[in-house]
């Protein structure tokens, strides 16, 4: 039986830290079935467990009940292997701007859309026995940078933008509708409704989209960042505002962003929604290039507030940005990735500054705490302490219910190695622990002329997904800078599948069909009878100009099934579904 209780729109932080206050899955978990039940505020108290308690619980009465522990640590961990080459995925000479990965003829498994600037991207389909075939005319604006992923009519398969031109070159975005599988050839069909829909906008150098209903109307709307476009009256370059663009229902868009107060210019690198207080409207958070990084405020009222501080303005060489939950507190954290930016110095010569990343972490009250030195994110001595990131993105790789990051690196320059690291609980707090070993390794080489570029490469779209089935998930690289033709790389996580995690397929009615916006709590009990609990956001947008897909893949670690799941679907209302099996995927409905 499935339960829900609709709760004001505003004010939701009250209502949502009562209802789903976290507790950093560090409890101990037992062995209860759970059934499903309506969730009230006076649970807030029974749900808070004490980092104190982790790694301990006292027995039953029957002396059975085993502990529960996360394994978040510093031991033996998996390894991976590259699999571009066998499975025809390494297009060796290309340059790879943006990777979108989701299920685009809807069969069940995931497939990859890979961007390449100055030459055509490439859509590789899953046929679900881990081996992919090249789609022979994949969606393109001729100048690819990044694909952005969302259901914007709302028919229940992913759409594609894709952004035009990057850094380098002014030309039209477009929107591909994406209308199911061919029936002959069982691929799938895209259409070009750019014009039709209202979002080709004016040229620009546009780098990647973000997608979320801004307005909570139901429907998914659009961000684009922009770098630059042509001045019509002068025919220069100029700084290019951004554009926000309005789904009105009917596939069509308006665009609005000078009236909704996010149009300034200001080189972004990318968006990320994430409604940082609560109060059910997405914000938007913008990394920039050699400028503060800003932060708007949805009003709820169709415009935004400029909120922010010299904190959130760095650091001040952004290309990427991750908003997840990285301490397991239920509450959307800010991860922005540092590159680099060159002056002149005195001597007339350029000199390097290059920009750490930045950490902040929510506070559960409405705003960030700098959590960055803390961590050891940005360790000197730390061999993930990576500066002139281009790539990012983040996913639990080990199916123990804490993030792990990826940094894709490299320059103009050159390539630079690629760091990995992992977020777990310490004792003073949030700590990264590096991995970057891991995925340390050039492609195999396919021995043919000319040879490869030397490794490290220079990494920008990446994206997580399980393209082979084993309940893990894999890592796609995209690899290529400008003027250097690179590898891209697959890597098959070889560890072990403990069948502790589960799928959670949203469908939305009332809100917006992705249930992009809302959150899924995994636990082993309702609110207040609960001793664990692990929180995820969904979203598609992620990193720097890449997508991954929407249905949220949630590891538990040490705790197994069947599993509490808890639902905050975008308009605030709860839905609860209780005796959840573990290691496969569950659809559920918005009521």
């Amino acid at each position: 039986m499935l339960s829900m209780i609709d709760a004001p729109r505003t004010p939701r932080v009250a209502i949502f830290a009562e209802l789903l206050l976290a507790a950093v899955l560090t409890a101990a978990c037992g062995d209860s079935t759970t059934g499903a039940r309506d969730a009230g505020p006076g649970d807030a108290a029974a749900m808070d467990a004490a980092p104190s308690d982790a790694g301990a619980q006292d027995a039953g009465a029957d002396g059975g009940a085993a502990a529960c522990v996360p394994h978040g640590d510093d031991g033996p961990w998996l390894s991976v292997t590259d699999q571009g080459l066998a499975l025809g995925l390494q297009d060796r000479l290309r340059q790879v701007r943006g990777v979108a990965a989701d299920d685009f003829d809807l069969d069940g498994d995931t497939d990859i859309y890979v961007t390449n600037w100055r030459d055509r991207p490439m859509l590789y389909v899953n046929q679900g026995d881990g081996t992919f075939i090249e789609h022979p005319a994949p969606p393109t604006t001729g100048f690819d940078w990044g694909g952005a992923l969302g259901d914007y009519d709302s028919d229940g398969d992913p759409d594609l933008f894709v952004a035009c031109g990057g850094y380098t070159d002014e030309c039209p975005n477009a929107l591909f509708r994406n209308d199911g599988a061919d029936p002959m050839t069982s691929l799938p069909v895209f259409t070009d409704v750019t014009a039709e829909a209202g979002v080709a906008g004016p040229p620009t150098e546009s780098v990647g989209g973000a997608w979320a209903d801004y307005d909570a109307d139901g429907d998914l709307d659009l961000f684009v960042p922009c770098l630059a476009g042509l001045d019509e009256t002068s025919g220069l370059l100029v700084d290019a505002p951004d554009q926000l663009y309005r789904n009105e229902g009917d596939g069509t868009f308006t665009e609005v962003a000078e009236a909704a107060g996010v149009a300034a210019p200001g080189n972004p690198r990318q968006a990320a929604w994430l409604d940082y207080d609560e109060d059910g409207f997405p914000d938007l958070y913008i990394p920039r290039y050699a400028q503060p990084n800003s932060l708007f405020h949805n009003r709820g009222d169709g415009t935004f507030e400029d909120v922010t501080d010299e904190m959130l303005a760095e650091p001040l060489a952004a290309w990427g940005v991750l908003s997840e939950d990285f301490n397991g507190d239920g509450h959307l954290d800010l991860l922005v990735s540092g590159h680099s930016t060159i002056t002149t110095g005195p001597d007339g010569m350029p000199v390097v500054q290059e920009e750490e990343h930045g950490l902040y972490l929510n506070d559960g009250a409405g705003w960030f705490v700098d959590a960055t030195t803390g961590t050891g994110l940005n360790d000197p001595d730390d061999p993930s302490h990576a500066i002139r990131t281009m790539g990012l993105q983040t996913s639990d790789m080990d199916l123990d219910g804490f993030l792990e990051v990826v940094f894709g690196n490299g320059s103009t320059a050159g390539g630079e190695r690629n760091a990995l690291g992992s977020f777990a609980p310490g004792p003073s707090g949030l700590r990264w622990i590096d991995r970057s070993a891991v995925i340390d390794l050039p492609a195999p080489d396919d021995g043919l002329d000319p040879p490869f570029p030397p490794y490290p490469y220079r990494t920008h779209g990446m994206a997580f997904f399980d393209y082979d089935g084993d309940g893990d998930v894999d890592l796609f690289v995209g690899n290529g800078g400008h003027g250097a033709d690179e590898p891209n790389q697959l890597l098959r996580n070889d560890g072990l599948d403990t069948g502790h995690w589960v799928r959670i397929d949203l469908r939305g009615t009332r809100d917006n069909r992705d249930a992009v916006g809302a959150v899924v709590r995994v636990s082993d009990g309702p609110a207040g009878a609960s001793s664990w609990e692990v929180f995820r956001h969904v979203h598609q947008c992620s990193g720097f100009n890449s997508s991954q897909e929407r249905i949220q893949r949630i590891g538990t670690g040490a705790c197994g099934g069947p599993y509490h799941v808890t639902v905050r679907w975008p308009g605030g209302g709860l839905q609860e579904v209780g005796a959840v099996p573990e290691g496969r995927t569950t659809t559920i409905v918005q009521e």
